[in-house]
């Protein structure tokens, strides 16, 4: 199930409460049960039901075999009208966080990670990671409040169900738990709270660690034209410029065991790009390396991949899609994205028209459009100096 707005209604001021709100209210348990309670409850059973509040949604993930069918649907009316606030759960999971957070201050990839996500966010509020000092900015009020008022209103949420069940077994259960749910009848949508990648280019080091390693992370993002076919052709063309590099900076240059390129896109509240490019290697051979994978791709932006590699991600594309065909995480996740932002739910069960139009001319002309070389953000991990 999925509706409209997340974290993107809360304030600055109150985000961190709202970020942490499913966190906190999963602790206390539903109604009168507490946690421990409510697991002893549910002990024996499949049914399970999990909220999340994202940046721009908020909505329940859950699952039951057919036995337990209609506690799935109780956990979901419970989930929606009765969270549970548990000082002394909230103290525990606080005193746990400290101990984690203090922790990864010492981790490299981490140190890493977080540079990186403040250089394509250029280090906006919301992107910021939890620290022992911004413990102190959680509530637990603040938190049940924001979950309540995310929770208040089903009339905006979109419900899928994917599984081996039939209509006659769900539609009293649907109208007894669903229908009964709380409906405000308000029309949200998530608003743009300002957090985008850089415009220009940024490079940035950081020092974490004292073994002899190097993380890159190169990503290129930009304005997108969110759509299937739009998708299709940018992650085509991310896998086979992935291989391009492996080729050149593993088997040629023998510089990382592996070099891969990532594609992720945004819908709302703005449509956006990332297409990043990570490797690992020796702090000596970096700056090398990257200036190769540069070369690699303006090749590629040259010439396109090979009608060989088109063909077989023609062939790996319909592989996959048959496999995933049969998954049912594969197609709730699928539904529900099609659902969410109104997009042809055809495409779920047909996406042939959409690895036909795969060729060399439409992916390198996607890497001319993408991978723009006055416009990515290049961060760099090196060990600490002694």
């Amino acid at each position: 199930a999925i509706s409209p707005g997340g974290t993107s209604l809360a304030s600055d001021q109150d985000f961190l409460p709202a970020a942490t709100a499913t966190a906190v209210v999963s602790q206390g348990g539903l109604g009168a049960l507490n946690r421990i309670d409510l697991e002893k409850v549910l002990a024996g059973t499949t049914a399970f039901v999990r909220p999340d509040i994202g940046e721009t949604e908020e909505g329940l993930a859950g699952g039951t075999s057919r036995k337990d069918l209609e506690q799935m649907f109780q956990l979901v009316y419970l989930t929606f009208t009765a969270p549970r606030a548990d000082p002394v759960a909230f103290r525990v999971m606080n005193d746990q966080l400290k101990v984690t957070l203090a922790n990864q201050a010492a981790i490299p990839d981490q140190v890493f990670d977080d540079a990186l996500e403040a250089a394509l966010t250029q280090n906006h509020l919301r992107a910021q990671p939890l620290t022992p000092a911004r413990l102190s900015q959680m509530n637990l009020d603040k938190s049940l409040a924001f979950y309540k008022d995310r929770f208040a209103d089903a009339s905006d949420f979109t419900f899928v169900f994917v599984g081996s069940f039939d209509l006659a077994t769900m539609k009293p259960l649907v109208e007894r738990y669903l229908g009964s749910l709380p409906a405000l009848h308000r029309n949200e949508k998530p608003k743009d709270v300002g957090m985008h990648s850089p415009a220009g280019v940024v490079e940035k080091q950081v020092q974490s660690g004292i073994a002899p390693r190097s993380q890159v992370s190169i990503v290129f993002t930009g304005p997108f034209q969110n759509d299937e076919a739009h998708r299709v052709i940018a992650r085509t063309m991310a896998e086979t410029l992935g291989g391009n590099l492996q080729t050149t900076l593993r088997e040629n240059l023998g510089g990382t065991y592996s070099v891969g390129v990532q594609s992720s896109f945004t819908k709302g509240p703005v449509e956006e790009y990332r297409l990043a490019v990570n490797f690992a290697c020796d702090p000596e051979r970096r700056e090398a390396l990257v200036k190769a994978a540069f070369e690699v791709i303006e090749e590629y932006k040259r010439t396109g991949p090979t009608l060989g590699q088109v063909q077989d991600a023609r062939v790996a594309l319909t592989r996959d899609f048959e496999t995933n065909s049969g998954r049912n995480d594969y197609l709730l996740s699928r539904l529900l994205f099609k659902y969410e932002y109104g997009e042809d739910v055809n495409d779920v069960f047909d996406m042939k028209p959409y690895f036909d139009q795969l060729t060399v001319t439409a992916l390198r002309d996607a890497a001319r459009t993408y991978l723009n070389p006055n416009r990515y953000v290049q961060v760099t991990l090196l060990p600490e100096t002694k």
